[in-house]
Parts: structure tokens; sequence; C-alpha cells
């Protein structure tokens, strides 16, 4: 197993492995995933917030 590659079955003895193991990723590309989906939650709560604010105000 190459430096800095965990294999499932490492952390957790009854874990199966399955299709999406066999997709290769770098830290690099999880990074950014986690960065797209963290501005997407964020953009969501605000425009939350906001609607909140504007329906206290009436």
């Amino acid at each position: 197993m190459k430096k800095g590659v965990i294999a499932g079955i490492v952390l957790d003895e009854s874990y199966t492995p399955d299709e999406i193991d066999e997709v290769k990723v770098t830290p690099n590309a999880v990074i950014m995933d986690y960065s797209f989906y963290e501005r997407l939650y964020l953009d969501n709560k605000r425009r939350s917030l906001l609607y909140h604010e504007k329906t206290l105000k009436r």
C-alpha cells in the first residue's frame, strides 16, 4: 500500500469494500469537494437568515 493510503478495512474490520473504493482521489480533490459543499451550505444558511430577518421585520 502506498504511503498516505488508508484502506477501510484497516479502520474497521467489518468494513467490506465496494465500487466507491476503486475511485482514486488525491487529498487536493477531497479538499476541493469540502470547500465547494461548504460554500453551498453557507450560501443557503445566509439565504435562510435573510429570509427570517425579512419576515421578522413585517
